[in-house]
């Protein structure tokens, strides 16, 4: 018993089975059309990649030469300032222990004796007695 495949479906399978050859051709086509700028393509950038090389390499060579003298020079900045920090510190140290007396001088100077002793009193944390009067005037 031989089964019958209906003439319509028949049709559609040549259809499809032609339509496939058809897709074929038309890749393989447009494959064989792209290959030559493909090859080129593919030739400049090995090409690139020749070029490239090398100069990577030498990259590499001078980030490790500009790492290994930045390790240097940190490790003789460490050694510089451990000797010159401290007496650049007691330095800094009088310098601003001068300009506290030098102040202090200079208020005394201008402001007179009882005023100076107040503000270093002030400024010391010692509140100077004192008796306030109704008029709200402070006598020295």
């Amino acid at each position: 018993m031989e089964q019958q495949i209906p003439m319509a479906l028949q049709v559609a399978l040549y259809a499809a089975s032609a339509a496939i050859v058809v897709l074929t051709v038309v890749i393989v086509n447009a494959v064989l059309r792209l290959k030559s700028p493909l090859d080129r393509v593919v030739t400049a950038l090995e090409n690139l990649e020749a070029e490239l090389t090398p100069l990577a390499r030498e990259i590499r060579v001078v980030v490790d030469g500009v790492r290994a003298l930045s390790e240097t020079t940190q490790v003789a900045l460490g050694a510089v300032s451990g000797v010159l920090l401290p007496p650049v510190k007691a330095i800094n140290h009088t310098v601003q222990i001068f300009q506290t007396g030098a102040a202090a001088f200079l208020q005394a100077l201008w402001n007179g004796p009882s005023r100076a002793r107040e503000r270093a009193d002030v400024a010391g944390g010692v509140v100077p007695n004192k008796k306030i009067v109704p008029n709200g005037v402070i006598p020295s």
